[in-house]
């Protein structure tokens, strides 16, 4: 099975996501952990990604191409997968919907979880908080990048939700709640 998450920046998506690769025991891909992970390793690809995670921005559709190869080529991946965080733009989820015709893999659903920016701009403030082992530390949690990353996110969403519509393919949920309240929301649409 191949599920895809995606909201905005705060969403809580990455903890669906896990919840859900946990429940039906597939791999759970966060592309800004493989990012974030390539930017640590100091390769050439991990270097030109750092330029925009720095900074906040959202990475080229070329390069986030490469990372989503490499990792969705490992061994773990052939039984289906769970992705976190691409794509952000229309131009990776035809990349992502080409890769996958190409593996003879189907997509089974993108599950959008919403919330309202006020509640992302919490959220991630309260991240930011947090010590490293706990998910903060980052350096995109700071005002002016998740105000930028908040921006993108709105500017990119719209024709994404027509893309995955069109496919019959989208199911949108309300990420506020406590965690547990979002994951029986998730559970349900998924059937689990």
């Amino acid at each position: 099975m191949i599920v895809i998450f995606i909201g905005p920046p705060g969403s809580g998506k990455s903890t669906q996501a896990k919840n859900v690769a946990k429940k039906i025991k597939v791999p759970f891909i966060s592309m800004g952990q493989v990012l974030r992970d390539a930017n640590k390793t100091g390769t050439l690809l991990g270097k030109k990604a750092s330029k925009y995670i720095e900074r906040g921005k959202l990475i080229p559709t070329k390069l986030i191409r490469t990372f989503i190869k490499f990792r969705l080529e490992e061994e773990d991946c052939k039984n289906g997968f769970i992705l976190d965080g691409s794509p952000r733009r229309v131009e990776e989820a035809v990349l992502l919907d080409d890769y996958f015709e190409q593996k003879g893999w189907k997509l089974e659903r993108i599950i959008l979880i919403e919330i309202s920016g006020e509640e992302s701009l919490k959220r991630l403030l309260k991240r930011s908080r947090l010590p490293d082992d706990q998910g903060g530390g980052r350096n995109d949690d700071e005002i002016k990048d998740i105000k930028l990353r908040l921006k993108e996110y709105r500017d990119n969403i719209d024709i994404i939700k027509s893309y995955y519509r069109k496919q019959d393919k989208l199911c949108i949920l309300n990420g506020e709640g406590t965690i547990e309240e979002v994951t029986k929301r998730v559970f349900s649409i998924m059937q689990l």
